[in-house]
């Protein structure tokens, strides 16, 4: 038999490793840091969305569209597309508003903007406005990929 003797003491000589206890001044910077954090992610997907959404300018097509129906010869000139065949200039080349382009076309007519004369195709454009209110209806859209 070994008799073993074990002292009876509460406590031990063992030291115990040191604990870290933060403070609360260390939790708000690190809250503030996380929320920095976030606002930079955040600003960064912001800045790589492309800048002409729909809802970022819902306006332009309606302005587009009054452009259009007021027929003013002087801003839009006629110029001749074929022999003989005399557009609108904006007809053929697009309105410039807020550094986007935007094409529009009549309905039942023959047009000469990059969709009708297959420049472009249906899945490369957006259609933004179908204005049914005249005799033929007025369609603006703008050309998203080439």
């Amino acid at each position: 038999m070994i008799n073993v003797q074990i002292p009876r003491t509460i406590g031990s000589n063992r030291t115990q490793a040191p604990v870290w206890r933060p403070s609360s001044q260390v939790f708000w910077v690190l809250l503030a840091l996380q929320a920095l954090v976030i606002v930079v992610i955040l600003a960064g997907v912001l800045n790589s969305l492309p800048s002409g959404l729909p809802l970022s300018q819902a306006d332009t097509p309606l302005r587009v569209r009054d452009f259009v129906l007021a027929g003013d010869r002087a801003a839009d000139p006629l110029i001749e597309v074929v022999p003989g065949v005399l557009q609108r200039s904006s007809s053929l080349r697009g309105l410039q508003f807020q550094d986007q382009t935007y094409y529009y076309y009549y309905e039942g007519r023959s047009n000469y903007d990059p969709l009708s004369r297959g420049a472009v195709t249906a899945d490369q454009v957006e259609l933004l406005l179908r204005d049914t209110e005249g005799d033929t209806p007025l369609v603006i859209y703008r050309v998203i990929a080439r």
